[in-house]
């Protein structure tokens, strides 16, 4: 190899270790009494996502219990020369009456492909596949190379599975097709899939990931699917073996791994709570029923959870509730030593305690409308705090005219009076909440309510501010509008437009 391809390699092969399936591994230690493999010393120890996932297996597999010791179904396993997944396959198929057909399933799986490459069979089909080794025993390797699969590769597995066959102390008897699919799920509970609504050839796995079969697979007709062989792509692995299998053979021979859980959940699609009772194959949803008479306290904890994942927004704010929320976050800040809640959107998603009693009855997001905020906020501060607000930062403010104009309260920012400025001819002193220690932002308006200026320093505006207004706008409204000393004039209210602008 060249230089650059020599800089470029790893200075050893990985461990295999790090690489191979650890069920094996796994179950040996059970059998040594070894829970944890830190307790021994390694060259390389195991790495701690796979061996979970061996231990996983193997109480899928009943070699282990839910406390990790080895069982009796564990032992037997551990006789055997093959993988856990394959061992249990032939036990199942022993105790069956189908020793001869778990064997050759078996060594099958336990060999490559012997259809690989023969692009004429499109099917995963295992069924298929021992057709095929039955007539190659009828008819030898002519018949075989003439089915396009190949003789030499045929003859190894026949050896293999003669040799299992000997290993279990049986003999081959009559075969049944049909329990293709349960000998395979025995050995693979994790990969039995259901196929996808409205997607011929698309699966969802136990695990909760995708599966895809080969275009125009006849298997494609099958609703459920024991896999056996597929890859780990990112997206839906491929299936390159698998038989076809019915929920009620699944029921009648792995009852196990079925199981009924009454579920109320937020259903995020529908937007509102779905009380159902699920019968499950891991992720798989096999049949499900709405349920009635349902616990209140259950239905608001999942109309809360729906709560949080919509955010702040699925709340009925109106005008009203984001001011009674600012004037409260706003004392927050001016007056920290004192107990005012915190009514941000973050911490009123966070801790929905405060709206639990009023949920009741509720159970989608439509429903959220009938919430009355403000209401609620006078509730969580109770009277002596609503006086406080009330006095501290009030909703209106009046003006020498007498107009009780609203505030605008905006959250780190001083509150907002929007106010013509012939409502304030005789007032000195810019206007002040919070006991007179925070100033309110004057926005200054034209007879017509349009912008003029913006001050916090209304002394400061009658000396400088008002004569450059007065000058640009006398001439779009009548002279008694603007007065030479605003402070001795008198407010008008409402200030009724007497001429048309310029």
């Amino acid at each position: 190899w060249t230089r650059n391809e020599q800089h470029s390699l790893a200075p050893f092969h990985p461990p295999e270790i790090h690489s191979v399936d650890l069920a094996g591994l796994a179950l040996e230690l059970a059998l040594w009494g070894v829970a944890d493999p830190g307790q021994l010393r390694w060259l390389d120890p195991p790495r701690t996502g796979p061996f979970r996932q061996a231990l996983h297996l193997l109480r899928a597999l009943d070699g282990l219990d839910e406390a990790g010791r080895i069982t009796a179904t564990g032992r037997q396993l551990a006789t055997l020369p093959v993988h856990p997944r394959l061992g249990h396959l032939l036990l199942t198929a022993r105790s069956m009456g189908q020793t001869g057909l778990g064997c050759d399933l078996a060594a099958l799986l336990s060999e490559r492909d012997p259809m690989r490459g023969n692009r004429a069979a499109a099917t995963a089909s295992l069924a298929l596949r021992l057709d095929l080794l039955a007539d190659w025993r009828q008819g030898g390797d002519g018949r075989a190379r003439g089915a396009g699969v190949d003789p030499h590769l045929c003859r190894r597995i026949d050896r293999t599975a003669r040799q299992w066959l000997r290993m279990l102390k049986d003999r081959p008897g009559v075969t049944d097709p049909a329990a293709i699919g349960p000998l395979l799920v025995s050995g693979y509970p994790d990969r039995v899939a259901r196929r996808r609504p409205r997607q011929r050839d698309r699966y969802l796995l136990t695990s909760g990931k995708g599966a895809m079969l080969p275009p125009a697979d006849p298997l494609a007709t099958c609703e459920y699917l024991a896999i056996a062989h597929l890859d780990g792509g990112q997206g839906d692995g491929r299936i390159f073996l698998a038989e076809g299998l019915s929920l009620d053979t699944v029921r009648r021979e792995h009852g196990h791994l079925l199981t009924v859980r009454e579920q109320v959940d937020w259903d995020d699609t529908l937007a509102r709570v779905v009380a159902v009772r699920r019968e499950r194959l891991g992720e798989i949803v096999v049949a499900e029923q709405p349920l009635t008479d349902v616990d209140p306290e259950t239905v608001r904890a999942a109309l809360r959870e729906g709560i949080r994942r919509m955010g702040p927004s699925c709340l009925p704010w109106s005008r009203e509730a984001r001011q009674f929320q600012a004037r409260v976050l706003c004392l927050r800040t001016w007056r920290p030593e004192e107990d005012w809640p915190d009514l941000g959107d973050e911490a009123l998603i966070g801790d929905l305690a405060w709206l639990d009693p009023f949920l009741t009855g509720l159970d989608r997001a439509d429903h959220l409308g009938r919430l009355d905020l403000v209401g609620i906020f006078h509730t969580l501060l109770g009277w002596d705090r609503q006086q406080r607000l009330a006095r501290l930062a009030p909703v209106t403010w009046t003006v020498p005219s007498g107009s009780a104009i609203r505030l605008d309260y905006r959250i780190g920012e001083t509150p907002v009076l929007a106010v013509r400025i012939q409502e304030l001819f005789g007032l000195t002193e810019t206007p002040a909440v919070c006991g007179g220690t925070v100033p309110l932002l004057l926005h200054l308006l034209s007879p017509a309510r349009r912008p003029i200026q913006v001050t916090s320093d209304l002394a400061g505006f009658w000396r400088r501010g008002y004569p450059e207004v007065k000058k640009e706008l006398k001439g779009r409204y009548p002279k008694h509008f603007w007065p030479d000393d605003p402070l001795l004039a008198e407010p008008t209210r409402g200030v009724k437009r007497t001429g048309r602008p310029a």
